[in-house]
């Protein structure tokens, strides 16, 4: 509900498993409209909060999305899980990303349009690294690794 401004059905479909594998349930989330490449991406990130946020026996808190999870999703909703992200991770939990630098652009704009600063300067003050393309120095480890030697 806090993504979508229309409201979506949504829902988690529990069931036990009755082979003999480990899984003890068949754990199925749904969303009305899941066909789609961006409801599908956000249902995905949706099931990624929920198991770092209820997670027993291990002391993994944070979680990492690379870039394809906001594939085919509007910046209006990308603005909307970071800003879910942010306020689930807040005191416990690190969300670590990396996103192309036009989607980027693209959410601060619709903060703006918001006329949510706040979250612009937040975004904005949370880069570590900007990685390019246009040199090696501005690679993720400051050179060309070349995979056919």
């Amino acid at each position: 509900d806090e993504i979508y401004e229309l409201k979506k059905e949504a829902g988690i479909k529990f069931a036990n498993n009755t082979g003999k594998g480990k899984l003890r349930f068949d754990i199925e989330p749904m969303i009305s409209g899941e066909a789609s490449e961006g409801i599908n991406r956000v249902k995905m990130f949706c099931m990624d909060l929920l198991i770092l946020t209820q997670s027993k026996n291990n002391n993994v808190e944070f979680i990492y999305h690379d870039s394809s999870i906001f594939n085919g999703v509007d910046p209006r909703q990308i603005y909307k899980m970071l800003k879910l992200a942010k306020n689930i991770c807040k005191d416990k939990y690190q969300y670590i990303f990396n996103i192309n630098t036009d989607t980027i652009e693209n959410i601060i704009d619709v903060a703006q349009s918001y006329n949510d600063t706040e979250f612009v300067r937040y975004l904005k003050n949370r880069v570590v690294v900007e990685l390019l393309d246009d040199k090696d120095e501005d690679k993720l480890l400051g050179y060309y690794v070349d995979l056919k030697k």
